[in-house]
């Protein structure tokens, strides 16, 4: 184990992890898949992708991961705005 890493298992035992202490947030992106969503009262299939981020509670609060959350959607759902820092 390198230091300022802490492993642990929970009481399942199933789930055995190592956690870096100086990261405190870890984003991760699903696959692109079709899925259906309403449109204008329609059911339409259209590419979807679940973004999820695993944070510290102690260390960020819920209401930041969040505005993070909006702000990685925000930038790929429009990446031009990202490319001329709008």
């Amino acid at each position: 184990m390198c230091h300022g890493e802490v492993e642990f298992t929970s009481r399942f035992g199933w789930l055995n992890k190592r956690i870096r202490l100086t990261v405190h947030a870890l984003p991760g992106m699903h696959a692109i898949q079709d899925r259906p969503v309403a449109v204008d009262g329609n059911v339409v299939v259209r590419p979807m992708m679940y973004v999820a981020l695993s944070y510290d509670h102690r260390l960020v609060d819920g209401r930041e991961a969040v505005t993070f959350l909006v702000q990685i959607k925000e930038m790929i759902e429009k990446p031009a705005r990202l490319l001329l820092e709008v």
